[in-house]
């Protein structure tokens, strides 16, 4: 599945109604009907428009001398961001401003700005052993990076330079199609993949780690017949095995180097006649979903691909949780009860890694979109933090801790809040959320965040270039996020001393200064008191220089919704 952002106010009683309407229709606890929506492909074509010229010059903080001492302190478990290689510079064909205007339409309002005060002085089943001992998980190493892009088109070099101008190391690609290269039993045409083995060097040489899904099931290994994306015949998860092992063994060396295996996309997702890139083992008739079904499966498929190749990482094809298990619309037999019946099947030590996904959806309102009344994980910790505690919950319940990945998510807009297409503020928005999602990701341990997608239009909206590779908003705000977090330490959370208790955030530790990516929590613009001396510069979401003011020889910064990064001096 995929989302989008913002836009101007609408009037306070229109708000509401198209809340209702989008949310009866998101209410649904299986994704839409192949009739009405395909997830990869938006029913609403995008033709999205410029931002408009700036009309302001922002004044840049003089630079304080950089310090060279280190931080004064850094928690144990600060979890390290490696130094990003320098990209190298684009191709004409691609070229990407490194500025994007920030001033937003002429009849836009602007928030209210705060006035500058006066100077003062239930627990699950237990898992049932497995049936056989599985091959002992290789532990998975310390990744590269926390920053990731879906492609939904082939990695070519323009593609290749804005991956890298933007800073993103990990690639998910969906995917290789097993019922394409394995159309009758044991006949397999490799040539199919010629296009693939292309990117995946490519991808190799300019030191992209990649996470291949692999899904598509043949006719002649079907459960439910018609449908290539939903669950593998017992009978032939012996010939599957077959088949990841041949994948496996073809790509696990040079020119390739793929070490990451996602089994399916969203397999929780319910059955589905045809050929779709998400699902579909959901099973509303079997216990937890078909769970334990999906279970069986990699009982047999993961020791044939450790076999293949032991320093392989075997992911859960990325979760799609539609609802909490508790939501009142989730039913008795919630498909977010799907990994619970893989680890009460005893799969539990038959992969490495669980990915999910979750996307927020816009409101047209300034607020924290993972937490509105359109989502259904509002009541149980939000749409992404949510569902990474609830997934984390699950596998200790059953005596496991496992790596997670976040392989889809971003800010999305449904088509009847962006209908015929979204107006420029939501582009400006979605750049607002992409700070929020990765800072909060790496804050409560999440591996990697892939948005979804890299190229245009995306699913409702949600990508980082238009149809032309031509950037959006949030590709600018994706670059100028791991400009600043480029080889830093997270350190925090953001607490009410810091400034506000109404801004909110996370504190990085770089080598010669800490940055604060910092936001406030709704559209009100606060003024929060600061030393200038201690402070090196801060940026906007597009890595423009923001101006402090003063007054009485006090000095002071406005904090709004878009989220700002504060440098400080290290020893401050």
């Amino acid at each position: 599945m995929k989302h989008t952002s913002q836009q101007s106010r609408h009037t306070l009683w229109i708000v509401p109604i198209l809340a209702l309407l989008v949310s009866g229709l998101l209410a649904c606890t299986s994704p839409p009907s192949p009739e009405t929506m395909s997830v990869k492909n938006p029913i609403v074509a995008e033709t999205p428009t410029e931002p408009s010229p700036p009309t302001t010059t922002s004044t840049a903080l003089p630079a304080a001398p950089i310090p060279t001492s280190a931080p004064e302190s850094s928690p144990a478990t600060a979890t390290p961001i490696p130094t990003q290689t320098p990209p190298p510079p684009a191709s004409t064909a691609g070229d990407v401003p490194t500025t994007i205007p920030t001033a937003l339409p002429a009849n836009t309002p602007q928030p209210a700005v705060t006035p500058i005060p006066e100077p003062t002085s239930t627990p699950e089943p237990a898992s049932t052993p497995a049936q056989s001992p599985a091959p002992a998980p290789t532990p998975t190493p310390v990744l590269d990076s926390p920053f990731g892009a879906e492609l939904n088109r082939p990695l070519g070099d323009q593609s290749l330079d804005l991956l890298k101008s933007a800073g993103i190391h990990w690639i998910r690609r969906n995917g290789v199609a097993w019922h394409k290269v394995e159309p009758e039993p044991g006949q397999r045409n490799w040539n199919k993949l010629a296009r693939f083995d292309a990117e995946l060097k490519l991808a190799h040489e300019n030191g992209l780690t990649p996470i291949i899904i692999v899904r598509g099931t043949p006719a002649w290994a079907q459960k439910v017949s018609g449908s290539f994306c939903g669950p593998i015949a017992e009978h032939a998860f012996d010939d599957f095995a077959d088949f990841m092992v041949a994948l496996v063994e073809r790509y696990k060396d040079a020119p390739y180097h793929v070490k990451y295996w996602e089994l399916g996309n969203e397999p929780d997702a319910g059955f589905y006649e045809g050929d779709r890139v998400y699902g579909c083992w959901g099973d509303k008739n079997a216990p937890y979903y078909g769970g334990g079904y999906y279970g069986e499966m990699l009982k047999v498929v993961y020791p044939a691909i450790k076999s293949a190749d032991p320093e392989a990482r075997v992911v859960i094809g990325g979760l799609l949780l539609d609802k909490h298990p508790d939501h009142p619309a989730a039913g008795p037999n919630a498909p977010a009860r799907f990994l619970v019946g893989v680890l009460v099947a005893g799969a539990g030590d038959y992969f490495d890694i669980v990915s999910f996904h979750g996307y927020p959806h816009y409101t047209k309102q300034l607020e924290d979109w993972e937490f509105t009344s359109l989502d259904n994980w509002r009541d149980w910790g939000g749409v992404v933090a949510g569902k990474a505690e609830y997934v984390r919950q699950v596998l200790a319940t059953h005596g496991y801790e496992k790596p997670l990945m976040f392989t889809e998510g971003g800010l999305i807009c449904h088509p009847l809040v962006c209908s015929p297409e979204p107006t420029e503020q939501f582009w400006h928005d979605q750049a607002d959320y992409l700070p929020r999602l990765y800072t909060r990701n790496i804050a409560i341990g999440i591996e990697v965040t892939f948005w979804y997608s890299l190229e245009g239009p995306g699913w409702r909206w949600g990508s980082l270039l238009r149809r032309d590779l031509s950037p959006k908003p949030a590709y600018i705000a994706y670059h100028t996020l791991t400009s600043e977090l480029e080889g830093s330490t997270y350190v925090r959370e953001i607490v009410e001393a810091d400034y506000d208790p109404e801004i909110q955030g996370y504190v990085f530790a770089r080598a010669d200064r800490t940055v604060h990516v910092i936001w406030g929590t709704d559209a009100q613009v606060r003024p929060v008191q600061v030393d200038a001396s201690k402070i090196i510069r801060v940026l906007n979401k597009y890595g423009e220089p923001v101006a402090l003011t003063s007054k009485e020889d006090q000095t002071w910064l406005n904090v709004g919704f878009s989220p700002l990064y504060v440098e400080w001096s290290s020893s401050s």
